[in-house]
Parts: structure tokens; C-alpha cells; sequence
């Protein structure tokens, strides 16, 4: 069994955490990267996010290379993510399969770095899907969901182009229609298209 990554990428309100848990609940043999955030913590917030870390900390951190895609996706003055260079080196390591969110500016970063170790599934949708699910988590302030809205323009553009450049595995275009079936979709892709399967034994192994 050779390791791989998952990696979901999409704009802020697509369904990536929704996406994550169904994911997680039919494959509970999934490892999860640690997001290392000076971000609050929020309710929906799970065991693989790791917030409220000090900036300077954070920052030091990253000056010491034990980051990988450190960034401030949503301003300069924003908060601060990354993931820890050494679990992910363990993973490759010791031949397993993981799950992330990835955020799409750093996807090539981890291709080059990683290689054919990383699979992307993509998720996109309208203005208005993305404003409405942003509305409903209420975890952000109106500036903040304007903010990210704009964001997701650049965002969703820059997933279909690297969906045409074959950078991307899966593109799962969301909307009112498909929303309640979005998981069920989700899993037939990655069945499909990653090939991934539980063995007899009960684990992960891709074919």
C-alpha cells in the first residue's frame, strides 16, 4: 500500500467539512492532518484543528521549517494556518492514508513537494450557495463573509484551471439541487475515480 493524502480544496462555504465527515463516517480508518491555526476556535471545529496557537509562536514555528503551506489565506492581517511538516512525513512514512482540507493556493506546493502521494477533490458553487451556507454556520462577522466571498471567486477560478491542467483529480460542482445528495456523490467519486476501497482486513489501500 503506497501513501496518499486527500486533499479537499474549495471556497469557504462550499460544504468542505460536511464533505470531510461523510468521508470520515465511511471510512473511519482515515488519519486527519492537524491545521495549525491562530484562528478562534469554532464550534464545529474537530479534533484535526489545532487553534488559537500565538502568532509569534505560529510565526516562529514557521521560521524553523516545521510548517508546510504556512499562509494567511483570507488578508494580511489574517489569521494564520499551516500543517506540521513532520506528521505529514510520517504518513508518508509509514504508508498511510490521510484526509485534509487544502487550501487551493498551496495545492501545487504539495504536488511538487509530494507527488503522485496527493489526490485532490475539488468543491465549487455560485455566489449565492456560498452566501447562504455562510450565513447559516454564523461563525463570521458581515466583513469577514464578504471577505471570503470575494475570495472564492479567485478561488473557484483558479480550481477549474487546474482541474483543465489534470492538477485536480475530482471537480464536484455544488448546488440547491444537489446539495442533500452532495455526500452520496462525493463517496461514489472517490470510490471510483481514487479507487479507494476497504480491504477484507479492514484498511485503507488504494488499488
Amino acid at each position: 500500500m503506497s501513501a496518499k493524502i486527500i486533499a479537499l480544496v474549495g471556497p469557504s462555504g462550499v460544504g468542505k467539512n460536511f464533505v470531510k465527515e461523510a468521508i470520515k463516517k465511511k471510512y473511519p480508518e482515515l488519519k486527519e492532518l492537524t491545521v495549525y491555526t491562530t484562528r478562534k476556535r469554532r464550534e464545529s471545529d474537530g479534533i484535526d484543528r489545532k487553534t488559537d496557537i500565538d502568532v509569534n509562536d505560529f510565526l516562529k514555528m514557521e521560521q524553523g521549517g516545521e510548517f508546510i503551506g504556512a499562509h494567511r489565506p483570507f488578508a494580511d492581517k489574517g489569521d494564520w494556518y499551516g500543517f506540521l511538516k513532520e506528521e505529514i512525513d510520517n504518513i508518508i512514512k509509514n504508508n498511510e492514508v490521510a484526509l485534509t482540507e487544502i487550501h487551493i493556493d498551496n495545492l501545487i506546493l504539495f504536488k511538487e513537494l509530494y507527488g503522485k502521494n496527493i489526490s485532490s477533490l475539488a468543491l465549487v458553487a455560485d455566489k449565492e450557495y456560498l452566501k447562504y451556507n455562510l450565513e447559516l454556520r454564523n461563525s463570521e462577522v458581515d466583513e469577514e463573509k464578504e471577505i471570503r466571498l470575494k475570495k472564492a471567486e479567485t478561488e473557484i477560478m483558479n480550481i477549474k484551471n487546474l482541474k483543465n491542467q489534470k492538477i485536480i483529480d475530482i471537480l464536484v460542482e455544488v448546488n440547491k439541487n444537489n446539495r442533500n445528495e452532495l455526500a452520496e456523490i462525493v463517496l461514489d467519486k472517490i470510490k471510483k475515480e481514487m479507487e479507494l476501497d476497504i480491504k477484507w482486513e479492514n484498511k485503507i489501500k488504494f488499488k
